[in-house]
């Protein structure tokens, strides 16, 4: 936010036809509402997520004129395009509007794709989960990394050819965490002092299956879902099916780089360099 798609986008999902008064409300106001949507009617927020979607057919469109320029490259085969995400968004689900304070699908779910004639020359579709985390692995081995600093069986552990070519299982459970920031609440009080923080301004951590998911907060609030059922997570079952929510709990024993989080994260805004400020308000983060 605040969603600028280009004009050729505007056209074909017919905003080139919406009122223009409501464009430039959602446009300017964003801070005030991407934390109340409440504050926004139905229309208003249908048209939102049109300005999204068109906001994503404008990134694909100029992906586009990439891959047409490195499919003419004489370098084509020796090129290697990797396309990701940081984060998804939130468009009402959950009463979010936002990429923060949540670790649901809706955010962590994101694309990863990969082209590399000479290494992947066969198209195909993975459908089991991995972790972006391992993608730094995987870029070492298909760039033939052969330094002291990483071992080789590091990267041949994690790397996604490995799963590819069956030599290493896809990974039965994926992690992610989530530390909250101090200034981040600071900056949604300011345009919206009636935020209700308790459930969401806390570390949280989660921990996937191929069916269930379980995420804990800071607070001491758990949730389980059954993502094959409920790819929504709409439906708390944790009442339901304690064992699976301990089960997956535990593995967050399993690995070393989930760790305990404090409830916030104190940075001080007003101890950041000047430029990286500027940015990070532009980008309406403080």
């Amino acid at each position: 936010m605040p969603y600028r798609p280009a004009r050729s986008a505007m056209k074909k999902f017919g905003l080139d036809k919406t009122d223009p008064d409501m464009l430039e409300y959602l446009r300017k106001n964003f801070r005030e509402y991407r934390t109340a949507p409440e504050k926004l009617s139905d229309e208003q927020l249908k048209t939102l997520r049109t300005l999204y979607d068109a906001c994503i057919a404008t990134a694909d469109k100029r992906l586009a004129r990439l891959f047409r320029l490195v499919n003419s490259s004489r370098h084509r085969d020796n090129t290697i395009l990797i396309i990701t995400s940081d984060h998804g968004e939130q468009l009402g689900e959950h009463g979010l509007l936002n990429h923060w304070f949540s670790l649901y699908d809706t955010l962590l779910k994101v694309p990863i794709i990969i082209s590399s004639p000479k290494i992947l020359p066969k198209p195909m579709r993975i459908t089991q989960q991995i972790q972006q985390h391992d993608l730094f692995y995987t870029i070492l081995e298909m760039a033939g990394y052969d330094g002291d600093k990483i071992n080789p069986d590091s990267i041949k552990s994690k790397s996604f050819l490995q799963n590819i070519a069956g030599k290493n299982p896809y990974p039965e459970y994926t992690f992610s965490q989530q530390a909250y920031a101090k200034m981040t609440l600071e900056h949604v009080k300011k345009y919206n002092p009636s935020f209700d923080n308790e459930r969401w301004v806390c570390s949280k951590q989660a921990v996937r299956s191929e069916q269930f998911k379980y995420i804990k907060y800071g607070t001491g609030w758990q949730e389980l879902f059954d993502i094959k059922s409920d790819p929504g997570e709409t439906k708390n079952i944790i009442k339901d099916h304690p064992d699976i929510a301990n089960n997956l709990n535990e593995q967050f024993e399993t690995i070393k780089t989930i760790k305990k989080q404090p409830q916030h994260d104190s940075t001080d805004p007003k101890n950041f360099d000047p430029e990286i400020k500027k940015r990070l308000e532009d980008l309406g983060y403080i």
